[in-house]
């Protein structure tokens, strides 16, 4: 009687060890690394809050590819201070210059900054194309860079080997620069967002570029803040290439939602 009591308690123990442990596997993780947190504090105090549970990243390409128009705040940047439109709208395939594999195609504009040309296949949601306004610059990538990955979850990353060519607008034909560079994606968790729009549960992704870009050398970070209600929430860029005289440039950019999304015509 006192061994099966004995026995007993014993599993009482484990099984509540058990609970616990799967209680804890269960509560929100604060991913986001001293390198991140400064990063993205230039979107201002208390934006990036506690984390959240995990977000469907299906729910997030959704939230992406629908056309949407909204306005964010430039609240770091050469441009600090302004009010801009963001939009995403769908592209003929004719003009986006689908790549293979991809399935429809998107573009993300921000008008006198960029735009992005976005493209979905299984992997997700990649852009092939950007285009910069201010520079006429338009810089292709081969394969194309990463946005969402679906297979990449909380935690993980992902290494992807790129080609890049950077063509002039007034000679799209011709390259003026061309390089190879390693782009880490990284899914940095999930927490709560507060934005000028109100607080929503938003997905940290951070892509990290190293490489040569003609005879510059290049140390980029570009994080993006996605919802799988409102789509993009906020984009922070530090933009580096180093080539002694030429093409030195060290930019920075920080932008948040200021209003709800509205649909895009």
């Amino acid at each position: 009687m006192a061994r099966r009591q004995k026995a007993s308690g014993l599993i009482v123990a484990v099984l509540a060890q058990v609970v616990v442990a799967l209680a804890a596997a269960s509560e929100p993780v604060d991913l986001l690394q001293p390198d991140d947190r400064t990063r993205l504090a230039r979107l201002g105090a208390g934006v990036v809050g506690q984390p959240v549970g995990p977000i469907d990243p299906l729910a997030l390409v959704a939230a992406m590819t629908r056309p949407h128009a909204a306005e964010f705040s430039v609240i770091d940047g050469k441009r600090k201070g302004e009010t801009l439109s963001v939009s995403v709208k769908e592209e003929s395939r004719a003009s986006a210059g689908q790549s293979k594999g991809s399935t429809a195609q998107w573009v993300l504009e921000i008008p006198g900054l960029f735009r992005q040309h976005i493209e979905s296949s299984l992997s997700g949601l990649q852009s092939p194309r950007l285009e910069l306004e201010e520079q006429k610059l338009t810089s292709s990538y081969r394969p194309p860079e990463p946005m969402i990955l679906l297979g990449v979850g909380p935690g993980k990353s992902m290494v992807t080997e790129m080609e890049i060519a950077v063509y002039p607008e007034d000679d799209p034909k011709k390259a003026k620069y061309s390089g190879s560079v390693r782009a880490t994606y990284s899914n940095r968790g999930s927490y709560r967002i507060h934005t000028g729009a109100g607080v929503f549960p938003g997905s940290v992704v951070r892509v990290h570029y190293e490489g040569k870009l003609g005879p510059a050398t290049m140390d980029d970070f570009d994080y993006r803040i996605y919802s799988a209600d409102i789509g993009l929430l906020a984009i922070v860029t530090h933009d580096t290439l180093k080539a002694m005289l030429l093409l030195n440039r060290d930019t920075r950019m920080a932008l948040l939602l200021k209003n709800t999304p509205q649909a895009a015509k």
